[in-house]
């Protein structure tokens, strides 16, 4: 008897692992996935922003890093902005826009922008929450449709398309 016990313990415990890794793999299924080539960690691109030769400022967007966000792999970018000396006497820019995307697929999960410019500061977080489909800004729930991009994600998916 405590050999059948055994066995059906065992069968159970086979099962639940099974059961487990088979939702887990349907799970990982129901996102998109989008083929990306176009862009990897490490990246960095450089604009020099000029306005009748003269350089105003400059755009650099960086693919940082991998972190987790919502237990998936999203890729941490940011796109810094700044005027130039010159142009800092008249109306000085220091923005900072970061962005996690789904390493998958290539949607938003959060953004958070810090604006300076001239006299305007502005600090703003947006969480995307792509199962509900819903967005958390300034403390109020958004419904958005699904895989829906922001500003900065979208010139990444873009990219991949």
């Amino acid at each position: 008897m405590a050999k059948k016990n055994r066995i059906i313990y065992l069968i159970f415990i086979l099962f639940l692992i099974f059961y487990s890794s088979s939702i887990d793999c349907l799970a990982n299924s129901l996102w998109r996935k989008v083929e990306n080539r176009a862009f990897r960690v490490g990246e960095k691109l450089t604009y020099i922003v000029k306005w009748k030769g003269v350089v105003g400022g400059t755009a650099v967007m960086q693919v940082k890093k991998i972190v987790k966000i919502s237990g998936r792999d999203a890729y941490y970018v940011t796109l810094s902005t700044r005027s130039s000396r010159f142009f800092d006497i008249f109306y000085k820019i220091r923005d900072l826009i970061e962005s996690y995307i789904d390493k998958q697929g290539i949607f938003t999960w959060k953004q958070r922008k810090k604006l300076r410019e001239g006299k305007y500061r502005s600090n703003k977080e947006t969480i995307y929450d792509q199962e509900k489909h819903q967005a958390l800004y300034k403390g109020k729930k958004i419904d958005i449709p699904i895989y829906v991009q922001d500003s900065l994600s979208s010139i990444y998916y873009l990219r991949t398309q």
